[in-house]
C-alpha cells in the first residue's frame, strides 16, 4: 500500500523588515518636502585692511535709531519717508559724503533694518556701520 503524501501549499505574505520600510518613508519624504530657506541681509563687508582714510566731519551724515524706534540724521529726529530723500540729497551734493549708522543696544532689529534699506535704496556708496562698543 502505497502512502500519500499531501502537499499543502502554503501561502504566505512576505514580510517586509521594519527597518526596510523605514527607510523608504524616510527617503519619500525628505524627497517631497519643500525646504524654506532662511531670509536674511545680504550684506558684503570689506576686509581688513591697514589703509588709514582721512574723513573730516562735514562729510558724514549720521544715522541713528533708538530704543523707542525714533529715527535721527545728524541728531534731530526724522521720518522713515524723508529720510531717503534727506541722505539722497546729501549724497548728490557732496559725492564723498559717509552714512554713518548706528542704533542703540536695546533697540529692535526693524530700527537697524530700516536705517539699512534708506540707505541702500538712496544709493549711497560710502556706509560705515558701528557696533554698540563704538568701534
Amino acid at each position: 500500500m502505497r502512502i500519500r503524501r499531501r502537499f499543502a501549499i502554503q501561502t504566505e505574505i512576505p514580510q517586509v523588515s521594519l527597518a526596510d520600510v523605514a527607510f523608504l518613508l524616510l527617503i519619500f519624504f525628505i524627497s517631497t518636502t519643500s525646504m524654506e530657506l532662511d531670509r536674511f541681509i545680504g550684506l558684503a563687508l570689506p576686509g581688513q585692511s591697514s589703509a588709514k582714510v582721512t574723513v573730516f566731519p562735514r562729510q558724514v551724515l549720521t544715522l541713528r535709531g533708538d530704543r523707542s524706534g525714533v529715527l535721527y540724521a545728524d541728531g534731530r529726529p526724522v521720518e522713515r519717508g524723508a529720510l531717503r530723500e534727506l541722505i539722497r540729497s546729501r549724497v548728490e551734493k557732496d559725492s564723498s559724503t559717509v552714512v554713518s549708522i548706528s542704533a542703540d543696544p536695546d533697540a529692535p532689529y526693524q530700527v537697524m533694518v530700516t536705517l539699512l534699506d534708506e540707505v541702500q535704496r538712496s544709493g549711497a556708496g560710502r556706509v560705515a556701520l558701528h557696533s554698540a562698543g563704538g568701534e
